[in-house]
């Protein structure tokens, strides 16, 4: 729509502008917590790229070059990795807010009668000669397994903390999902990304994006919330 500023146009309205608006109300907070959110921004674009790059190589979505700069790292275009650094600031960030009140020393929550045992579930690849499930299923398969993993990584050894955490995580989750449906179907319109009709279910919001992209930010927003809580506020300090 605006040539090769398309997507970095996107990037600047809705993911720049609301970050530069909580960065100037609360800054102090964000910086006391610099380290909580350089350890969360690390990890976002390790398992970020690990996924977005996956996601493009299958074909679960692409880009319109037209509508890029035509700069790339590592296979993904600067623009993605802006988003997913951006996307995870953003809601890291609020989660720091929500937090600011003090959750210093939560109580630990009463031990199950059993012991619980969280562990990480492969994830199977979608490709011939791998596992065989219908296309339509391809992408949703791929967003709910990294959705497990990633929990898996952050709730194994930080179960009781983040059980604390649970309201904060589910306010910065519900966010994420308002902030995406208001968002994205703008950028699939201007045509910054595109997706693949035969790689997910055909459940489309507002016609113009799949539903598996509300899984996807509920994985996001939920995940970027509660790295950065245990980064910030847990006893151990890591996950």
């Amino acid at each position: 729509m605006f040539g090769s500023w398309t997507y970095l146009l996107w990037l600047l309205f809705f993911v720049g502008l609301p970050l530069l608006v909580l960065g100037v109300l609360f800054w102090r907070i964000w910086w006391q917590q610099r380290r909580a959110l350089g350890w969360t921004l690390a990890g976002s674009a390790a398992g970020g790229w690990a996924w977005d790059f996956t996601a493009i190589q299958w074909g679960f979505w692409s880009f319109n070059g037209t509508n890029l700069t035509g700069m790339s790292l590592l296979g993904l275009p600067i623009e993605e990795w802006l988003w997913i650094l951006g996307v995870t600031f953003l809601f890291s960030g609020l989660a720091l807010v929500f937090a600011c009140r003090g959750i210093d020393a939560p109580k630990p929550l009463r031990p199950p009668s059993s012991p619980v045992a969280l562990s990480l579930v492969p994830i199977f690849v979608v490709m011939d000669g791998w596992v065989k499930v219908p296309l339509s299923l391809s992408q949703t398969l791929m967003t709910v397994s990294a959705g497990i993993v990633f929990h898996g990584i952050l709730w194994a050894r930080n179960w009781r903390f983040l059980g604390v955490c649970l309201p904060i995580i589910f306010r910065v989750t519900a966010l994420a999902i308002a902030w995406l449906l208001a968002t994205d179907p703008i950028g699939a319109a201007w045509g910054a990304w595109i997706y693949d009709p035969t790689r997910v279910l055909g459940v489309w919001l507002f016609g113009l994006i799949p539903i598996e992209d509300v899984l996807g930010i509920i994985v996001v927003g939920s995940v970027s919330a509660g790295s950065v809580l245990i980064f910030a506020h847990s006893p151990r300090r890591w996950i």
